[in-house]
């Protein structure tokens, strides 16, 4: 049973490798830390990789891995369309389209920060409801009663409350639900990227994209809000997923017509600026770069 999950795709990954700096190493790529300092040279295949990440073991007690192997079949699909774009052909059919859509929106929410993010959102949600509950009053004893009666089990409520109003009582997802809370919006992502526009920016000579654990990152046009302060829907929304180190996806809610456009450094710059900015943990350089350095 395969154990090691990327959290970013493998074959993106490798995008962004380059030649090793000894001989003798497997291409790579530079893995700055935040405050770690030095980066260090590995390749892609044991990046990004956490254990059992997307398994979960169900009632059965067995540990399924119908989310990893879906995962894998969405990158099967997306591989040859991001090839396709980084050759310099983004014309898609509808079908197609709609695959790089789901792939882009996945990319997104199966990340570490993404998870947490939505589990932490489960866990308030769940917590509001069961306060909510608990201070009505009438219906909190009415409950109260009924299980009391069914199970035999005394229900503490004024312990349970107080519980819930001093921060003591957790409630915590199923490992199932860890899995599932963070990628079940990916299709309703998927449908808003499928209608945004989508420009391909190419890298000024001398200059390369970088990538992070955080692969697609949200961000204002106007300002410097990033997600979670700004969200899909906004119309100031700019998207940035890096494709390759010479290509980015640039997602907008601009009229215009989609297609490439080469950037200059200050363009690539500032790119690579924003995924350090929103990195959780990790930034993937093909080379060394003083931008990540500062800001990691």
């Amino acid at each position: 049973m395969k154990k090691q999950h990327h959290t970013v795709s493998e074959f993106y990954l490798r995008g962004f490798a380059g030649p090793a700096p000894k001989k003798g190493q497997a291409d790579g790529f530079w893995v700055y830390r935040r405050g770690q300092g030095e980066p260090r040279f590995q390749p892609p295949e044991t990046s990004s990789i956490r254990s059992n990440f997307y398994s979960y073991r169900g009632d059965d007690g067995i540990r399924h891995l119908d989310v990893e192997d879906a995962l894998g079949g969405l990158e099967g699909a997306a591989a040859p369309l991001v090839r396709r774009i980084c050759s310099g052909h983004a014309a898609f059919t509808p079908q197609e389209r709609t695959h790089m859509s789901f792939y882009i929106a996945c990319a997104w929410t199966r990340t570490t920060q993404h998870r947490d993010a939505a589990v932490t959102l489960a866990e308030q949600a769940a917590k509001g409801k069961l306060s909510e509950f608990f201070t009505d009053e009438a219906r909190m004893r009415q409950k109260a009663a009924e299980y009391e009666r069914d199970t035999g089990v005394h229900v503490d409520c004024d312990g349970i409350r107080e519980a819930i109003a001093n921060g003591g009582l957790g409630l915590t997802p199923s490992e199932a639900g860890k899995v599932m809370f963070s990628l079940s919006v990916a299709p309703e992502v998927a449908a808003v990227i499928f209608g945004m526009r989508w420009v391909v920016l190419e890298a000024a000579p001398g200059t390369c994209f970088v990538t992070s654990d955080v692969p697609v990152v949200l961000a204002s046009q106007t300002s410097d809000a990033m997600w979670p302060e700004i969200a899909w829907g906004d119309r100031e929304l700019e998207v940035t997923f890096p494709l390759d180190a010479t290509h980015c996806l640039l997602l907008t809610h601009d009229d215009g017509r989609s297609g490439f456009v080469s950037c200059a450094r200050v363009t690539v710059d500032a790119i690579v600026r924003r995924q350090a900015r929103a990195a959780h943990n990790e930034v993937y350089a093909p080379r060394k770069s003083p931008i990540v350095a500062r800001l990691l």
